[in-house]
């Protein structure tokens, strides 16, 4: 009897502990701060990918408005043309298209427009390849019209105000965003965050003198400056 007694106690212990193995599985376990210090693989979450400041080429438009039979840039439009260029003042621009489209019987007026526009243009320090459309313009208002295509290479700074799942005690701040913000506010040149530049040639005769003075004991000093802070 009391061995018979001992088994059914035994049998009911391992069939609670089952049970707890069973609601273990199916809970959603922290890995990091669980009381029995194990992982729980159901509840891992990959963290998000860490955001980099990276360039991004756009595709800018901004069409000019002339009178018509006019070649003439009027001063509104002048204006607006200076708010559109606003836009080249940060990054690199790759390309200028000026495209007139071709109305019934504009031909030379919209040579006239393009060659206004690419002058004007050529006062910001920008060239531009001019072209007439192959497609006819659908309208009168289209017809005295030129159309401004400009491929321009930005930097994509990255936002870090979004805020990482606080989940199973993951930070809630986007680690490395910071760093990448400010290289993104400092590049010089966007292509820079894709490839690096090439050295130029170098100087043999000052690089082989800065290895002379070294091995004569003759380095130079640094300059002193002061920043002027107490």
């Amino acid at each position: 009897m009391p061995r018979r007694t001992n088994h059914t106690i035994l049998t009911a212990g391992a069939v609670a502990l089952a049970a707890m193995v069973v609601s273990g599985c199916t809970k959603d376990y922290n890995p990091v701060t669980h009381i029995d210090n194990t992982i729980h693989y159901g509840a891992w979450q990959q963290m998000p990918y860490r955001q980099k400041a990276t360039a991004e080429t756009l595709a800018l438009e901004h069409q000019v408005s002339f009178e018509a039979g006019s070649a003439g840039l009027s001063p509104v439009e002048q204006l607006q043309l200076q708010a559109f260029l606003e836009q080249l003042r940060e990054g690199v621009t790759e390309r200028i298209e000026v495209t007139a489209l071709l109305g019934a019987e504009n031909d030379g007026v919209a040579a006239s427009r393009l060659r206004t526009l690419a002058a004007e243009l050529a006062r910001y320090g920008l060239e531009a390849n001019v072209a007439t459309s192959t497609s006819p313009a659908q309208s009168d208002a289209e017809a005295e019209q030129v159309r401004i295509t400009i491929l321009h290479t930005v930097v994509m700074i990255p936002d870090c105000s979004v805020e990482q799942p606080t989940r199973n005690k993951r930070p809630d701040i986007q680690i490395g965003c910071t760093t990448e913000a400010n290289l993104a506010t400092m590049v010089a040149d966007p292509h820079d965050l894709a490839q690096g530049r090439e050295f130029g040639p170098g100087d043999a005769t000052v690089l082989g003198a800065g290895v002379s003075r070294y091995k004569n004991d003759k380095i130079k000093t640094l300059k002193a400056e002061s920043t002027g802070a107490n």
